[in-house]
């Protein structure tokens, strides 16, 4: 039996199903909105954020920003609800309702991301370089792990370089330099400067 409560699983009748939903149409709209509520994820991420502010203290950046790619690829191919919404994205790319859904969560974890990384990067004393804002780290590196996790979720495995390193984090060192004022070889020898209350 799926529902443990045998009262509330006989109450689950078709008659129950059709004075819910009278018609199909209002069904898949709920489901919909079950599926991509944004709350579940916001909460993986501030668990998240969390996690990296904490590590912060005793990592270098470098390290930091390896430790932090490992966590979030097996967090997000963890995550079942994510893994469902990825699923009905590539099923249904022009649903409306599925492009609104989608865009409304983007925007609320987008601003969580940029809020971390301006964090991050000044508590290790790296500014962003001129034009370029954390919103803008926070689209690049969305974009890059949602091909990722969907190269991940249909190959099998996360894709890495020749080297070996997950393509994610290569993509995350290789870009940093260009984004704000660290060089590659200064990556693993920055240590945090300025230590500040981290999101939570």
């Amino acid at each position: 039996m799926v529902v443990p409560d045998a009262w509330l699983a006989e109450s689950l009748s078709k008659q129950r199903y059709v004075d819910t939903w009278a018609h199909h149409h209002s069904y898949i709209t709920d489901l919909i909105a079950y599926i991509f509520r944004s709350a579940p994820t916001l909460r993986r991420v501030k668990a998240m954020v969390g996690e990296f502010g904490r590590a912060a203290v005793d990592l270098p950046f470098g390290e930091l920003i390896r430790v932090a790619a490992q966590a979030e690829i097996e967090s997000a191919l963890n995550d079942p609800i994510l893994t469902l919404q990825g699923y009905l994205q590539a099923a249904l790319p022009r649903q409306p309702k599925i492009q609104a859904a989608v865009r409304q969560i983007e925007q609320e974890m987008l601003t969580e991301w940029a809020v971390l990384y301006e964090t991050v990067l000044t508590g290790y004393g790296l500014p962003l370089r001129p034009g370029v804002t954390g919103r803008d780290v926070a689209e690049l590196f969305d974009t890059m792990i949602e091909g990722v996790l969907l190269r991940a979720r249909s190959g099998g495995s996360v894709p890495e370089t020749s080297n070996g390193q997950d393509l994610f984090t290569a993509f995350l060192l290789a870009m940093l330099p260009a984004l704000c004022n660290v060089s590659p070889e200064e990556l693993d020898r920055r240590e945090l400067q300025h230590p500040r209350q981290w999101p939570s």
